[in-house]
């Protein structure tokens, strides 16, 4: 065989060589995502995804100081916005392109795609919105200082703890189901009493064991609450307390 053939053979020896391993690539990545890509409902694969972050109010920093005046862009606690930057990385790992919207500017015109909303309902106008267009959850945020989460299902309340002036654990709700605007498309609220609760529930999404449980209702519509061990700073034990469909009738 003459060196011309040889070389020949040998590119396309390493071309099929190269495609083969990209395509067993894929399809690993492809095995190793399915249940987070599943997770978020066939509406994650038409249009686009919005993320809505909460913002404080010119009255949650006291009678003596303004928002507006401490800081003009608004905002928005350090938990919080570790939770986007974790939410965001996840996303784009599985191919879900995001958007970002601000709760003092809520999202024109897009209220009808996928919807991921952050923070609770002080916090969060559109987590208010959706629960007048009939979100509402067995898991409820009450009482102003402390705030407290009640979970009716269960007539439990769940209080952060705290020592030495640090939480060591905070509590979290997480509701997935059709979005109320267009049932084609998926509405997600993560919240925490504080922001360690909310950045928690979003690693929750990286918690096989979560994604597997919520696989195996029998429902889309779901909520779970869940406790966060706080350690270093970080929200390093997450663990689901309860997980069952949307709205449940309590026994």
């Amino acid at each position: 065989m003459s060196p011309i053939c040889d070389l020949g053979t040998n590119l396309a020896a390493s071309a099929l060589a190269f495609v083969v391993g990209v395509s067993a690539r894929s399809a690993l990545h492809y095995l190793q995502t399915y249940r987070s890509r599943s997770f978020w409902g066939a509406g994650v694969r038409k249009g686009k995804t919005v993320l809505c972050l909460g913002s404080f109010k010119a009255s949650d920093l006291g009678p003596y100081m303004k928002v507006e005046e401490f800081e003009p862009t608004g905002l928005a606690g350090l938990g919080d916005a570790k939770a986007v930057h974790e939410l965001t990385a996840l996303l784009s790992k599985i191919g879900i392109d995001i958007h970002m919207s601000y709760a003092d500017s809520p999202p024109a015109g897009e209220t009808r795609d996928n919807l991921v909303l952050l923070g609770g309902d002080e916090t969060n106008d559109m987590v208010v919105v959706a629960k007048q267009t009939g979100t509402t959850s067995n898991i409820e945020f009450q009482g102003a200082s402390p705030i407290i989460l009640y979970d009716q299902f269960t007539r439990t309340s769940y209080k952060t703890q705290w020592e030495m002036g640090r939480i060591t654990v905070d509590y979290g709700r997480f509701i997935r189901k059709g979005n109320p605007y267009n049932p084609d498309r998926t509405l997600v609220m993560i919240s925490g009493i504080y922001g360690f609760g909310t950045w928690g529930g979003v690693r929750l999404l990286n918690d096989k064991d979560f994604l597997r449980k919520c696989a195996a209702l029998e429902v889309f519509d779901m909520e779970c609450i869940f406790e966060v061990r706080v350690i270093h700073g970080e929200p390093e034990i997450v663990r689901p307390i309860a997980i069952r469909p949307l709205n449940a009738t309590p026994p």
